[in-house]
């Protein structure tokens, strides 16, 4: 038995959305307080602020974890933190550009507070992708991390960027 004309258009706006919000790529910093953990289990893109260390430097979250920071502050070591650098996110928007996403949505740190925001910017202008929108969240910590998690859901919800925006 056939699915009713209206059922069928039901049907249709439902793969439609659905299609539409996996083309949402979701983006926040380290500064959120996000780690790889949480990223992957709520399908957001964590990109790491550089660490350095007695002139070492490491990618937050990847290279260094919030455990190895603590040792180092424990035995009288002080780090310090550098926004991303431009070539590493030419290459991180290259590849998400690779992969076709109708807008990529990457809410950053307060720009008052670090140089992040102007970095995604400038490696957004380098490439001239024109589905890269750039929040500055006027917040650190925990608050990014709770924009990047809700822009997620509404962005699976079939939500457009203005309305997570809005």
């Amino acid at each position: 038995q056939g699915y009713s004309s209206a059922a069928s258009d039901v049907y249709k706006r439902q793969i439609l959305r659905r299609s539409k919000m996996e083309k949402y790529l979701i983006v926040t910093d380290t500064t959120s307080a996000m780690d790889q953990e949480i990223a992957q289990k709520n399908g957001i893109e964590l990109i790491s602020l550089s660490v350095i260390v007695d002139g070492h430097e490491y990618k937050d979250q990847v290279d260094i974890s919030t455990q190895q920071l603590y040792d180092y502050l424990r035995d009288g070591k002080i780090p310090s933190t550098s926004q991303p650098n431009t070539g590493y996110l030419v290459e991180q928007m290259e590849k998400w550009q690779e992969e076709d996403y109708e807008a990529i949505i990457i809410i950053t740190c307060s720009a008052d507070l670090s140089g992040t925001n102007n970095g995604f910017h400038l490696a957004k202008d380098t490439i001239g992708l024109d589905n890269v929108y750039i929040y500055d969240s006027r917040q650190v910590g925990a608050p990014v991390m709770d924009m990047a998690i809700c822009a997620k859901q509404l962005a699976d919800e079939g939500k457009t960027v203005d309305e997570i925006f809005g």
